[in-house]
């Protein structure tokens, strides 16, 4: 009984003054993109984004995914920093179409469509490139869902296209 006593006033103290142990995000498979430009690119936290669904309900991986609900056109944003111009860039994310919603995903960034895809009933890879016209440009990821229900995108990744080593001269 002492004992309980004692740590029950003593937490709160060492939690003051240390603080209360920090809870780890379950990786997404994005993170461990050499290179990747997009900041929260699991959609693990709210950060990064202007503005997000965070959901666990079957992410592709990690823990969450950013959800896309309901009949209505809905986009969320994030400003891409980092990019050189003049080089050119491979964009990826996965999608889903949990519910049969009909939904048309697209991802556009500067004015260049990156992608436009229906999504369907399992994780899809979507890929795109671009060439960056500014060191920092606007990444824009919607859907127009004309059937309800229920959508998802997860693991975005944006990284330097490799250019490819010249063959030696004969």
């Amino acid at each position: 009984m002492r004992r309980s006593a004692y740590l029950a006033a003593t937490l709160p103290l060492a939690l003051a003054l240390f603080g209360a142990p920090e809870a780890k995000a379950v990786p997404s498979a994005c993170d461990a993109v050499a290179g990747n430009l997009v900041q929260n690119c699991g959609f693990e936290t709210t950060g990064g984004w202007d503005q997000t669904l965070i959901d666990a309900f079957g992410p592709h991986t990690g823990a969450a995914s950013v959800s896309i609900f309901g009949l209505y056109i809905y986009e969320f944003t994030q400003t891409i920093s980092g990019l050189t111009i003049g080089e050119t860039y491979n964009f990826s994310a996965w999608i889903l179409d949990g519910f049969a919603s009909s939904a048309t995903i697209y991802a556009v960034i500067g004015s260049t469509s990156l992608f436009s895809a229906s999504a369907t009933d399992s994780w899809t890879e979507q890929t795109g490139s671009f060439i960056a016209d500014s060191s920092s440009m606007v990444l824009s990821i919607g859907t127009i869902n004309s059937g309800g229900g229920y959508g998802a995108v997860d693991d975005v990744s944006i990284v330097l296209a490799s250019t490819p080593v010249p063959e030696p001269a004969s």
